[in-house]
Order: C-alpha cells, then sequence, then structure tokens
C-alpha cells in the first residue's frame, strides 16, 4: 500500500491552449464534460488528473499516476527540480494503460521538490501546472555515515548502488552527497546483502547474499523502485556474486563440488538462468584446473572461492575472480571456454621481472581498456589492504603495475572489497568490512572518504550516473 502520507494534485488545464488535440472530448462522460468546460472558459484546454503520493516503504520514492483526458498522448514525462528550472526528466510508462504511472528515484529525503507533467499528442507539446511534494525521511535503522569531503571540485556525479552487509542488512543507493535516497530492509529474514544491484531496465534492484557456508537455501531478490514488488527467485549453491546482462539473462557463481583423492573439493562453475526459470551452466573451473592445485583459500573457505564476477558486453566474456587461485579468468561466454588467467601461480600473464604473484586474496574488481582495477585484499600476516591498477597487453601477456592506493592509517578487509572507476576518472575503493569508501583522484589525491560506524560493513559497489524510467 502506499504511504497515507499523500500529496494530491487535481491540475486540471493545460497551459498551451491552442495545442490540445479536440477530437477525444466527443468521447467523455457528461459530467466530466461540463465539468472541464466550467474550467476551461472559451479557451477548452484540455485537462487532465494528477494524483501523487511516497512510497509507503521507501517515503524518498515518488509516485505520480496521471490520467489524461484524451486517448492519444504519444508519450508522457515528470520535469523535477528543487526549483522550476526542472534539471531532471523522468518518462511514463504508458504501456499499461491509465493512470500512467512515473515513478521518481533518487530524491533526497525531507526535501521539496516542484514537478510537472508534460505530454506530447499529434506533434503538440502540452504541459500542467507547477506542483509540490516533499519527501520523507530516512528509515531510522540506517546507519549514519560520516562523510569528509577534501576537494569537492573533483567531486564524481551519480549514484552509488551498495548494501550494508552488517548492522542492519540493507540495500541501499546514495546519491552524489552521499545522501540516502533509495534503501530496502530485509523484512523477518537474515538476509546479510553482499550484493545490490540496478537493473538493467532501471526498474528494480537486486539483491543477494553472500552464502559462504555453501546452504542450500540461495536467493536472488527483485525489489520494484518503490519497495512494494518483491520477487524471490531461488538459485541453490549460488553464491558472493552475480551480474545481470543486457537482455535480462543473470549469470551468477555456484558451488560444485568434487571427490578427490583429497577428499572432497568444493570448487566453482558460471551458471545462467534466463527468463528467471531455465539454468545454464556456462563454464566450470574442473575443466581447467586440477584437483591437485595447491589453493590459496583457507580450511571452510572452498577449494576455488569464487567470489565476484562481472561481463563485458562488448566482447559478449565473464570476467571471473578466483580467490582460492589468487587470478582472475576471463571467460567465452557462447563457448564456455577459458581465454586467459591473469595472477597466481596458473597465470598466463607476467610482469617485467616474470613474475604472477600480483595480488593476494583478492575480491572485487573493474576489467578497463587494457587495464585492471582490483581490491588487494592482502594475506591475514600482512594485515592491510590495498587497490592496484595493472594495464595489461593480451597480445604479450604481459602486465604493469600503473598505480596502487593504500589509506592513510592502514585498513585491512579481509573479505569482499572493490574498486571501481567513476566516470570522471576517480577510483572509488571500498574497504568492505572496515566500513570505509575512499573516493580517488587520478593522480592518488584523497577525495572523500565515507565511513559507517563501527561493526557496520558495506558490500560490493557499482556507480550509475542516473536513477528512474529515462526512455
Amino acid at each position: 500500500m502506499r504511504s497515507m502520507r499523500i500529496t494530491r494534485a487535481m491540475h486540471g488545464l493545460f497551459a498551451c491552449c491552442p495545442a490540445m488535440p479536440r477530437q477525444p472530448w466527443r468521447s467523455l462522460p457528461p459530467g466530466r464534460w461540463l465539468w472541464i468546460m466550467a474550467l476551461a472558459s472559451s479557451c477548452q484546454p484540455s485537462g487532465f488528473e494528477v494524483f501523487t503520493s511516497l512510497s509507503a516503504r521507501v517515503p524518498t520514492v515518488v509516485l505520480v499516476d496521471w490520467t489524461p483526458l484524451q486517448e492519444d498522448v504519444d508519450e508522457a514525462w515528470v520535469e523535477l527540480g528543487s526549483t522550476r528550472s526542472y534539471d531532471r526528466v523522468f518518462s511514463m510508462d504508458l504501456s499499461s494503460g491509465t493512470p500512467y504511472e512515473a515513478v521518481l528515484v533518487g530524491l533526497k529525503p525531507d526535501s521539496q521538490y516542484h514537478y510537472r507533467v508534460v505530454a506530447r499528442s499529434d506533434g503538440s507539446t502540452m504541459e500542467s501546472d507547477d506542483m509540490l511534494v516533499t519527501t520523507g525521511s530516512v528509515d531510522v535503522a540506517l546507519p549514519t555515515l560520516v562523510t569528509e569531503t577534501y576537494d569537492p571540485d573533483l567531486l564524481s556525479d551519480g549514484f552509488l548502488v551498495t548494501s550494508i552487509f552488517s548492522g542492519p542488512p540493507a540495500a541501499v543507493i546514495l546519491d552524489s552527497d552521499m545522501d540516502y535516497v533509495w534503501w530496502y530492509i530485509p523484512d523477518g529474514e537474515f538476509f546479510p546483502v553482499v550484493r545490490a544491484r540496478l537493473s538493467q531496465d532501471g526498474q528494480h534492484v537486486y539483491l543477494w547474499t553472500d552464502n559462504a557456508s555453501n546452504g542450500p537455501y540461495q536467493q536472488l531478490k527483485r525489489i520494484n523502485m518503490a519497495g512494494t514488488r518483491k520477487v524471490a527467485l531461488s538459485l541453490p549453491g549460488g553464491h558472493h556474486d552475480f551480474v545481470e546482462l543486457p537482455d535480462g539473462t543473470v549469470g551468477y557463481i555456484q558451488y560444485e563440488s568434487m571427490d578427490t583423492q583429497q577428499g572432497e573439493l568444493v570448487g566453482d562453475v558460471v551458471v545462467e538462468v534466463i527468463n528467471g526459470d531455465d539454468k545454464e551452466e556456462i563454464y566450470s573451473v574442473w575443466d581447467d584446473v586440477s584437483p591437485d592445485y595447491e589453493s590459496a583459500a583457507l580450511t571452510g573457505e572452498g577449494w576455488s572461492h569464487g567470489n565476484y564476477i562481472s561481463y563485458g558486453e562488448g566482447e559478449d566474456k565473464y570476467y571471473v575472480s578466483f580467490m582460492g587461485f589468487e587470478a582472475i579468468f576471463k571467460i567465452d561466454r557462447p563457448t564456455g571456454s577459458l581465454d586467459w588467467i591473469m595472477g597466481g601461480a596458473l597465470s598466463d600473464f607476467t610482469d617485467a621481472q616474470g613474475g604472477t604473484a600480483f595480488w593476494e586474496r583478492q575480491h572485487g574488481f573493474q576489467v578497463l581498456d587494457d587495464a585492471i582495477l582490483i581490491m588487494d585484499n592482502g594475506s591475514f600476516d600482512r594485515g592491510w589492504s590495498q587497490v592496484l591498477r595493472y594495464g595489461f597487453d593480451e597480445s604479450t601477456a604481459e602486465v604493469d603495475l600503473e598505480w596502487s592506493y593504500r589509506p592513510e592509517p592502514s585498513l585491512y578487509s579481509y573479505c569482499l572489497g572493490s574498486a571501481i572507476q567513476l566516470p570522471n576518472g576517480n577510483v572509488l575503493a571500498t574497504f568492505a568490512v572496515s566500513g570505509q569508501m575512499d573516493e580517488i583522484s587520478p593522480d592518488g589525491q584523497l577525495v572523500r572518504r565515507i565511513n559507517l560506524p563501527i561493526t557496520n560493513a558495506f558490500g560490493y559497489t557499482s556507480w550509475v550516473e542516473q536513477l528512474g524510467r529515462q526512455d
């Protein structure tokens, strides 16, 4: 149900009277026709009704329903801004009939916004009066972020999609000021959210837990932006990470055990789920790595210990981090064959000294053009984590350390953690279980630091430049 905090607007006049199509008026019921005529006077503008409410689950999400009085609307959208400048646009979904709906997301809590509905019909553009809506407050269960900004001119614009992995588990979206603009706290269940991802269509957020203990009851949850509809897909054996492809297919890491001379080893396969139902195995580490390989994983961590997956759209490739091998695998999706291994004793790549030990117990990474950013978590003995950027050349199988960042004072994130490049070239380093994110400029300058309270931890992170339906 939607919140009872409702701002109701029945703004009945388009501003541009000459642009109004007149044919649809003939089909209106007499009562409605007379009501509009009383408002329209001699201009006879085409009226419409707008109803606005806040999501009951996420009161920073504004739901705008519009019922036009003409049927031949070609497209419609909502313009929104802190002033009448209306610097953001959200498309209305015309596919499911009236009332047409727009979901306004990415809004700050406890803030007032101006908005209006704009429509186009037969080449004519019409717009409603200006309206106001005030968003609700952040859920008190969410931890307070402490943000220190050292150079505001170097900050990136956009939205951070991440999770609070502990205390309380939640999927969250933060704006470029690091204010909560969206959140979802699972109800009545223990579901530590290790990964939250915005769906490809921008209309949902996916939630996933690590399932580090190889439990049988893994689920992929999909929540609509209003927080009111949840779909849970059972994916037994899935763990740590998943990625959604442009066509809606979901690729994820799944445990697969094998009985060997050393006993049972817990390896990994990459599996796809198509149309929310059909599953297909794409790749298995058992095809390329001998069970005799001495894993870097500790007792209880499995053998290959896959912990992060990404997808290269232009290549149709998967990239997977296997911490047990201290390596990144590049996998050809159509054939399921292995292109190369980077890092560890199995590495196809070497550095200038011929070495292959590029990182220790790595987790999140991002493959760029001829480079890879990676969270080098480090061993327990080393006791500190860092972000590395390696340039690499596939033709020569050579890597070169181009850049590194280690916070001051040092931090140790023994698990999780990620490194992503933001649109302006900054790097966002997430030292997950230490509850700290650092945004660093390309020249290594600390631009901003974000901290959670003690005992709280971040999950994996991603960055999007806009939220909401924009088509």
